[in-house]
């Protein structure tokens, strides 16, 4: 692996990649380490960790040059040829990397909540770079529409229906925002009640801005063994203003 650079202690490599579909041996940015989660790594309401450069996020979906199959850096298989030697994947502006991995996405008819998930994706990057973002936004609400209509989708639908509830507020359709938080049971969300509620009301009060995910709720979602200790001996542990 060749070093590109390292940003704030993640490291992004040149990776040699093989393309599923034409079997292309191509070179592209990769990140190669991305330092552990904790309480205060910074994230957002959105449940998505907030990232110091647009290439970061981008360096985790890789494009073919030849054919232009695009998708997640991860599910491509490594050569050991030299990246150095070989067709670099094409430049393209940071977030627009996930606009190609969407018509991927549809191509090789990937479920729509991936396409979903890809679309907000692209938001976070183009935020991270300084890009427009209405339109990721109005795409991953889409996305998630329909996605959610599939009967026959058995994943985390309140989950889902958490992120769609974030999209619209970002979006500043509050009246959707709030008909979607409504849907979500936090026990199968796996959400604290209290996000939910949070979230609710700044949909209530017309708030469209990012929301930086307490370290409370941090710990509760994705550290909640260690929350369970702390919960053991204390009572009442969150308390979130709320600032506008």
């Amino acid at each position: 692996m060749a070093l590109l650079m390292n940003i704030e202690g993640i490291i992004i490599g040149l990776k040699s990649l093989v393309c599923p579909t034409c079997k292309q041996i191509f070179a592209a940015p990769m990140v190669d380490y991305l330092p552990e989660m904790n309480v205060m790594t910074p994230m957002e309401t959105d449940l998505h960790r907030v990232l110091p450069d647009g290439i970061v996020r981008s360096s985790m979906v890789a494009i073919c040059p030849n054919c232009v199959y695009t998708w997640w850096s991860t599910s491509f298989e490594l050569s050991d040829v030299d990246p150095e030697s070989l067709a670099k994947a094409p430049e393209v502006e940071y977030s627009k990397k996930f606009a190609h991995a969407v018509f991927t996405g549809r191509k090789i008819q990937a479920h729509s909540i991936d396409r979903a998930v890809l679309a907000l994706n692209g938001y976070w990057c183009a935020r991270e770079c300084g890009a427009e973002t209405m339109r990721w936004l109005t795409l991953a609400a889409q996305e998630f529409v329909t996605a959610l209509s599939d009967e026959e989708w058995y994943g985390n639908r309140d989950r889902f229906h958490y992120l769609l509830a974030e999209t619209y507020r970002l979006l500043g359709d509050f009246k959707n925002a709030i008909k979607e938080y409504g849907r979500v049971q936090a026990d199968y969300a796996k959400l604290p009640q209290q996000l939910i509620d949070q979230q609710k009301t700044y949909a209530m009060r017309k708030w469209p801005d990012p929301v930086a995910l307490d370290p409370s709720f941090v710990r509760i979602i994705y550290f909640p063994e260690e929350w369970e200790k702390l919960s053991a001996n204390e009572e009442d542990l969150i308390s979130v203003p709320m600032n506008f």
